[in-house]
């Protein structure tokens, strides 16, 4: 004769059921954010990312060059020519700076 197992199913006597139940604890942080802090991470999160995975995506040490790959494939030229433009500034800039803290080196 069968009768109801704890999940509510019949089942028929003479039947061994065997269950295994693991419990895992994960340890779980509350931070504050500011919204703008919050805004900021929520457009940086890819999507099906959770925010933990998204803050050690951001803060993991260094970088692939392989992850910036295809990064710039949608800018205007006329964008990157600026950009291209402002490095070079920047460049002639912290070399005369350098030059002057530290003075010509003496071949």
């Amino acid at each position: 004769m069968p009768f109801r197992n704890i999940m509510g199913f019949f089942q028929p006597l003479g039947t061994l059921i065997q269950t295994c139940s693991i419990g895992v604890r994960v340890a779980v942080k509350t931070i504050t954010l500011s919204e703008d802090a919050h805004n900021a991470l929520v457009a940086i999160k890819e999507e099906g990312e959770s925010f933990s995975e998204a803050l050690r995506r951001l803060t993991r040490g260094r970088r692939s060059l392989l992850d910036f790959a295809g990064d710039w494939k949608d800018f205007a030229e006329d964008q990157m020519s600026s950009y291209r433009s402002f490095l070079k500034a920047g460049d002639r800039f912290s070399k005369a700076k350098l030059r002057r803290e530290f003075g010509r080196r003496q071949k």
